[in-house]
Parts: structure tokens; C-alpha cells; sequence
């Protein structure tokens, strides 16, 4: 999801709550996660945007928030400004911040790009003519080479 330059994301948490979901570490994640939504709603709001801005269907087991959030990352990624999405997120009481969050590191606890091609209908290139591997970058594209983002922090 695009990223405006004022909102500073905390990618070093993003990378340890992944990386947590990824190990299964129960009390990682227990401690992580209060931070992320109540704390760190642009980082939210970037995690769950990789993955719903790329997505074209949210899935049957997804909350109602992110039901209802997942149109704003799609259309962010589409027009390259997510300040609609970051601002639904900011308005989110923290159950619903949480539900997002929760979805979206399921999506990130199961793998990368060509995990998600599949589960979301997309079917990744055959082996022979897939070029350089797949992966997914911080734009939430997979094997996107710029990002869309304007500040690393």
C-alpha cells in the first residue's frame, strides 16, 4: 500500500511480529501485537496492505473490519495513496484494529508471493519462465523492484 512520507512505520517490528506469526512463538506474538494496535497503526495499516492491496478477495474467514478494509488497500495500491486506508485504520477502535491485524498475519505466517498467488486464484508463472524467484517486497508486490513506499524508517 502507498505510503505517505509524514507516517513513520516501524519496519523492525513488522519484521518481528512476521517473524514471530512465522516460528508460531505464542508470546512473541502476545507481546507484539498489543504494540502494533495500539501504538504502531500505520505499521498495522502497511502489514495488512501488502497483503489486502494485493489480494483481489479477502476470503471466506476474514473479519467484517477487514471485509470492510480491504476495498480502501486495494484502491490505494490502484491510485498510489493510501491515506484513505491509514485513516480507516486510525479510526478503528482496537477490536477491529486487532481483527485486521489478525488476518493479516495469517496471510504472512503462511508464506510469500506465490503463496498468496495461489490462495487468492492467481496462479504464479510455470518454473521455467518465472525469471528471478518471487518475493514479496514492502509494496506488497510480488517481485516488485521499486516500491511505492516514500519514507523508510
Amino acid at each position: 500500500m502507498p505510503h505517505g512520507s509524514w507516517r513513520v512505520l516501524d519496519l523492525d517490528l513488522a519484521a518481528r511480529l512476521v517473524a514471530a506469526c512465522r516460528a508460531g512463538c505464542q508470546p512473541c506474538q502476545q507481546t507484539l501485537i498489543p504494540k502494533v494496535v495500539k501504538e504502531k497503526r500505520a505499521t498495522l495499516a502497511a502489514l495488512a496492505g501488502a497483503v489486502y492491496g494485493a489480494v483481489p478477495t479477502v476470503g471466506f474467514a476474514a473479519s467484517d473490519t477487514t471485509r470492510q478494509w480491504a476495498p480502501l488497500a486495494r484502491t490505494a495500491m490502484q491510485a498510489g495513496s493510501g491515506d484513505e486506508a491509514f485513516a480507516a485504520v486510525d479510526a478503528m477502535d482496537e477490536a477491529a484494529a486487532a481483527a485486521l491485524l489478525d488476518d493479516a498475519l495469517d496471510h504472512w505466517a503462511m508464506g510469500d508471493g506465490p503463496v498468496l498467488a495461489k490462495l487468492s486464484g492467481r496462479s504464479p508463472k510455470a518454473p521455467h519462465d518465472a525469471g528471478p524467484p518471487t518475493r514479496w517486497t514492502p509494496s506488497g508486490r510480488p517481485g516488485s523492484t521499486s516500491s511505492p513506499w516514500t519514507t523508510w524508517t
